[in-house]
């Protein structure tokens, strides 16, 4: 199996594991959370619109977009830090922006050895589906019954 390949069969790895880490209970939803998952979830929606567009050219090299990744992993720690001031059991919310974290550093070393037009659609898939489940969750947190919130 090719680099590229492995790189995809892991990032599926990573969201099917997302999709089945999240338990029943958890913590009550947290605005600012939500608002920061919308935020990094638009970011990364802008993030593969220009590289799409610029795929091939020297504009799509990791140098291009090297701010695009601190930026990220800079919101994906606060998002974790957010996540795990609450107080109570967040952990499907902590593992999910962990795995993120793990998805986005490899998307960088993958991209920093250079990406081909074939593989940007498969992998904003993947990250879409990471962060629609995020969003989604968070959502959810405020339709769960306080009995099955709290611990």
């Amino acid at each position: 199996m090719s680099r590229r390949g492995k790189l995809t069969a892991i990032l599926a790895a990573i969201v099917l594991a997302l999709l089945s880490g999240c338990a029943s209970r958890v913590a009550p939803r947290d605005e600012a959370l939500a608002d920061g998952l919308a935020g990094l979830q638009s970011s990364t929606g802008r993030f593969f619109d220009q590289l799409q567009l610029v795929i091939g050219t020297p504009d799509a090299d990791w140098v291009s977009h090297a701010a695009w990744y601190e930026e990220t992993r800079t919101e994906i720690a606060a998002l974790r830090v957010r996540a795990s001031a609450s107080g109570v059991t967040n952990d499907a919310t902590l593992d999910a922006l962990a795995l993120l974290d793990q998805s986005v550093a490899e998307l960088e070393t993958a991209h920093a050895e250079g990406l081909s037009a074939a593989e940007v659609p498969v992998l904003r898939t993947l990250f879409d589906s990471q962060l629609r489940m995020l969003v989604q969750l968070e959502a959810a947190k405020s339709r769960t019954p306080v009995a099955e919130v709290l611990p």
